[in-house]
């Protein structure tokens, strides 16, 4: 929860200093090839969770929240107002499943990834945060 708090910080502050429009997609995806262990949904712990996980290929993303499902196309992009984190923006998705546990985290997980246009902030210890404010998901890599 406090590195969804220091990076909502952070995005508040550079959305103030620049806006949020975008210039042309990014040239290739850092993404692509990688597994991610999804630890944090809007605040709400899912690090002991290992059926939390999402993986990304060149344009593609596919995602679990625990009995929820969402795969879709992405793509990644930068913002003109000089931030150096890259958007990173989900479409076309699927979302299957119910939440075999209510949780929120499995109920909102799918539809912030497969929708919200989120910034990425590497952290220096490889976590990487997806971010919205008030939105956010924080990912392990795996």
């Amino acid at each position: 929860m406090k590195i969804i708090a220091l990076a909502a910080s952070i995005a508040t502050f550079a959305i103030a200093l620049g806006g949020c429009s975008t210039i042309p997609p990014t040239q290739t995806s850092w993404l692509a090839g990688t597994r991610w262990a999804i630890t944090d949904v809007n605040g709400v712990d899912t690090s002991a969770r290992s059926d939390f996980a999402v993986n990304f290929s060149e344009t593609r993303f596919e995602a679990r929240f625990g009995c929820r499902r969402a795969s879709g196309r992405y793509s990644l992009r930068s913002a003109s107002n000089g931030a150096p984190e890259p958007i990173f923006q989900g479409s076309d998705a699927i979302i299957s499943g119910q939440a075999c546990t209510g949780s929120f985290a499995e109920t909102v997980g799918p539809e912030i990834l497969s929708n919200a246009g989120l910034s990425l902030h590497r952290l220096a210890d490889g976590r990487v945060v997806m971010l919205e404010p008030p939105t956010g998901i924080a990912l392990r890599p795996l």
